[in-house]
């Protein structure tokens, strides 16, 4: 288990350093263009292709990464020509989305927005650019899974270099297209130290042969994509009407999200992507009880960091905002819509981090095929309700509905494990973690309506988030929460020693 706790924390630890380069990106963004068209037409971009990588990395880290791992432990040439046969397949897949985007920007930027042509026009390099972002994107994050299925570690180190560049470049350039050349030249380095790693550290070779798939694999497959597609639907559909409403919203979304974002890609994804790997190996060896302790280690420890930083950042969304935003051409309006957008999305982050430790469960116990249509049903219920609700109410219904869609998943999730996994004793596991967020939501509402003090945002922020931070600390010591935390991850203080 040390390995895994080592992966960890370089995962977290080196995922800080690359979000405060990021942090410091969307300060300059905001700064530099605002809420204007290109900035929504370059953010609308990051979003279509992220809810893409959603689909691709679903298939990888639920089915494809687990079976590798079953495989190798069996067979291992097999199953590094198992593995290649997915990187050739990305390969094909990448060279013909850039080519189609070079040759056809306008009509596919119409085509996945609600853009006008007049305004599309104003983003015909991004879209070219961002179509190599995308395909290096899902390409470096599947040798990026691989890398870890073998604790290669190292994998991490240049995690930093991915925000780092963007920032370079668009601070030399000070042009949106700066990120993504930026971001392209920081996932081609990542790309060629994983396969530096692979070769040197896990004996990997390149081949082309085609596998043999087993029957359980083909079926999980195939079962899988429904869903896969209606997913990443319920993400795309609602900005794709709200692209086509009132200007500006999308920027508004997007810097919402670089704020609600920032403690999943600092510590959910992170943690998950190691623990996925002990839960499949757990998994492999039929071992219940390591998987019951791995799953609720994992997701205690979330909640732990989750949950403070959620409720205060939902109470204070606005302070946050003006003092992240509020300069340039980013205005009280930009900062007033963007903070309502956050102060839900910042709450979904919760059921969404549970959620994504849940698949990776159900990925590892290969259990794809047995819960896809659930899920798939809740997806296609809440597309059908953003369709209607959007196109009556607008964009401002969007964040409560998508913290809902979390919610309904996370209650299909108990559901779930119920009827598969009931030595988990989920149901009781997640009724302590919902008091606990409701306890540290009163507690943030009580700290904003005593109003501690009022002059300075960056010293408001700081008087009340200590305040908070101190009164949360004495919460989780009442309930013996800090206790359990402590015993997760295996603190021993050193004795003293007797005089």
């Amino acid at each position: 288990m040390a390995g895994f706790k080592k992966g960890a924390l370089f995962s977290v630890s080196l995922g800080m350093l690359g979000k405060v380069f990021s942090f410091a990106s969307s300060l300059l963004l905001a700064f530099l263009f605002g809420t204007s068209l290109k900035a929504d037409i370059y953010f609308y971009l990051i979003l279509v292709a992220c809810l893409l990588n959603i689909w691709l990395q679903n298939i990888n880290l639920n089915l494809v990464i687990p079976e590798f791992i079953h495989k190798y432990q069996k067979n291992k040439t097999g199953a590094i020509d198992f593995a290649n046969f997915f990187i050739f397949i990305y390969a094909i897949c990448a060279v013909i989305i850039i080519t189609l985007s070079l040759f056809f920007p306008l009509e596919i930027l119409t085509f996945i927005s609600d853009f006008t042509k007049r305004q599309a026009r104003h983003g015909l390099v991004l879209i070219s650019l961002g179509s190599v972002y995308f395909c290096l994107f899902f390409i470096m994050n599947f040798l990026i899974n691989l890398c870890e299925s073998f604790k290669l570690f190292k994998v991490y180190f240049l995690l930093p270099l991915h925000t780092f560049l963007p920032l370079l470049f668009l601070f030399l350039i000070r042009q949106t297209e700066a990120m993504f050349l930026g971001f392209i030249c920081a996932y081609t380095i990542q790309i060629f130290f994983c396969f530096y790693l692979l070769y040197t550290e896990a004996n990997w070779y390149l081949s082309f042969k085609k596998p043999s798939f087993t029957s359980k694999f083909k079926k999980d497959f195939w079962a899988m994509q429904p869903n896969n597609f209606l997913l990443m639907l319920l993400n795309y559909v609602p900005l794709w009407l709200i692209s086509g409403l009132q200007a500006n919203l999308i920027s508004a979304i997007n810097y919402s999200r670089m704020i609600s974002d920032t403690p999943q890609d600092v510590l959910t994804f992170k943690i998950n992507n190691v623990a996925k790997i002990k839960l499949t190996q757990e998994a492999a060896a039929e071992n219940q009880e390591g998987i019951k302790n791995t799953l609720l280690r994992a997701e205690r420890f979330l909640a732990f960091i989750l949950i403070p930083v959620c409720a205060f950042t939902a109470i204070f969304a606005l302070d946050i905002v003006e003092m992240l935003f509020m300069r340039g051409n980013f205005n009280f309006q930009d900062a007033q819509d963007t903070a309502f957008f956050l102060q839900f999305f910042i709450i979904a982050v919760i059921p969404f981090s549970l959620n994504t430790t849940f698949t990776s469960l159900l990925g590892a116990m290969r259990l794809i095929k047995e819960t896809v249509l659930r899920y798939t049903l809740i997806n296609l219920i809440f597309i059908i309700i953003f369709i209607f609700t959007i196109k009556t109410y607008g964009a401002f219904i969007f964040p409560s509905l998508w913290l809902l869609s979390n919610i309904a998943i996370l209650i299909c999730n108990i559901v779930t494990a119920k009827q598969f996994a009931p030595f988990l004793d989920y149901t009781k596991h997640n009724i302590k973690l919902t008091f606990i967020l409701a306890g540290s939501l009163l507690l943030a509402y009580i700290i904003k309506t005593l109003n501690i003090y009022t002059g300075n945002i960056f010293v408001k922020i700081f008087i009340n988030g200590f305040t908070f931070v101190i009164l949360q600390a004495l919460l989780f010591y009442k309930i013996g929460y800090l206790r359990q935390i402590i015993k997760d991850i295996n603190i021993k203080f050193p004795k003293r020693k007797k005089i």
